[in-house]
């Protein structure tokens, strides 16, 4: 849950923007390549926070504007991650509202016990 809990999962709701991003430097961390250039692991980018924090800061020294990595919710996932420096190369296109429906593992307590 995106919320981590604070927010009743019946009336989350979140805005969705379409990017669209142009000569946009990038490491490809999903590549062995990439990952040992930088001396990390698939489990550096997908673990503990504070240690993909690190990676990014070596790929920004590194003279990149973003990062893509494996997401560590999804296996089969990635993310696009832009650096302040890469914000100038995207450009907000369409966006949506939405309300997810919670998780099937989600459950949700009522008043009264329910």
């Amino acid at each position: 849950m995106a919320t981590g809990g604070a927010i009743d999962p019946r009336s989350e709701r979140r805005r969705l923007w379409q990017l669209e991003i142009k000569d946009l430097p990038v490491l490809d961390m999903r590549e062995a390549p990439a990952r040992t250039a930088l001396g990390v692991s698939l489990e550096d980018l997908t673990g503990d926070r504070s240690r993909a924090q690190a990676v990014a800061a070596r790929a920004r020294a590194s003279g990149a504007d973003g990062m893509i990595v494996p997401s560590a919710a999804r296996s089969d996932a990635w993310n696009l991650v832009v650096f302040p420096t890469g914000f100038p190369k995207a450009a907000v296109g369409r966006d949506r509202a939405m309300r997810p429906s919670p998780p099937a593992d989600t459950i949700i307590l009522r008043a009264g016990g329910g």
